[in-house]
């Protein structure tokens, strides 16, 4: 599980949706069971500050606004 270890964020917004996803496996149990020891703020923050600032620039770009 090197998802859960990283603290990725899309598996952690795939976990907390409200959307029900098919679940045919234990795994989702065990990943809320360990996510409390490997989950990190900073990890998460530092992906969306990413994320917000390569979409920022990429507006910059083009005829946005």
């Amino acid at each position: 599980m090197p998802m859960v270890y990283k603290s990725n964020p899309p598996l952690l917004e795939l976990l907390g949706s409200p959307i029900a996803y098919l679940e045919e496996t234990d795994v989702v149990p065990c990943i809320w069971a360990i996510l409390p020891q490997f989950y990190s703020f900073t990890s998460c923050f530092a992906h969306y500050y990413h994320m917000t600032k390569a979409n920022f620039l990429e507006c910059l770009k083009g005829d946005i606004f």
